[in-house]
C-alpha cells in the first residue's frame, strides 16, 4: 500500500488546480486533544468545554444513529463502512457554518464544503466490514463518501482528498 503522502499528492495537485485552495487549507495544526475522540469547534451553539468547543466522547459518538454504506475508496477494496452521518454529528452541536475543516491525528487538514458533504452523504465511519477501525486501519474515525453511488462526482480528486482517516477534529466556519 502506498504511503499517505504519495497517495494524497495527486489529490492535492488536483485540489489546488481545481479550486481556490491555498497551502494553508491543506496543512496545519490539527489541534487534536490527547485522549479525545472527536473535537468540534468554531461556529457551533452547543459546547461543553471552557474553550467553547464540543468534546464528543466515543461513547456519545456511538449513540448517534449509524448509517452503513457499501463502497470502495482509493485505499480499500469495496467494503461496508458504518458510522453516523456528518450531518447528524453537526446537528448534535448546532453547527451553523457552510465551510468545514477536517483535521487528522497526523495534522493533515482539508477544507470541505458542508453542503456538498451533506448532499453526497459523507459518513464518519468507525467500522469497516463489521470491525472497529483502529489507528492502523484508518480509524478510529474515517470520513467516507459513498463513492460507488455517485462515481462521476465522488471519484475525482477533491472528494477523494476529503476522505480523512484518523479524523479527530471538525472546525465549522
Amino acid at each position: 500500500m502506498l504511503s499517505r503522502p504519495v497517495i494524497l499528492l495527486a489529490a492535492i495537485i488536483g485540489i489546488l488546480s481545481a479550486s481556490n485552495a491555498t497551502a494553508s487549507s491543506i496543512t496545519g495544526d490539527a489541534q487534536c486533544k490527547k485522549g479525545g475522540f472527536l473535537t468540534i469547534a468554531g461556529n457551533i451553539s452547543v459546547t461543553n468545554t471552557s474553550d467553547h468547543t464540543y468534546e464528543m466522547s466515543e461513547q456519545e459518538f456511538r449513540t448517534l444513529p449509524a448509517t452503513s454504506i457499501l463502497t470502495r475508496t482509493p485505499w480499500t477494496m469495496s467494503a461496508q463502512f458504518a458510522g453516523p452521518t456528518l450531518k447528524s454529528v453537526l446537528e448534535r452541536v448546532g453547527a451553523q457554518g457552510a465551510s468545514l475543516e477536517l483535521s487528522a491525528l497526523d495534522e493533515f487538514t482539508i477544507a470541505v464544503d458542508r453542503g456538498f458533504a451533506e448532499k453526497y452523504g459523507m459518513i464518519l465511519a468507525t467500522s469497516r466490514n463489521g470491525q472497529d477501525l483502529t489507528r492502523r486501519d484508518f480509524g478510529p474515525i474515517f470520513s467516507v463518501y459513498p463513492v460507488d453511488s455517485h462515481p462521476e462526482v465522488l471519484s475525482v480528486s477533491t472528494p477523494v482528498s476529503q476522505m480523512v482517516w484518523q479524523l479527530c477534529r471538525i472546525t465549522v466556519e
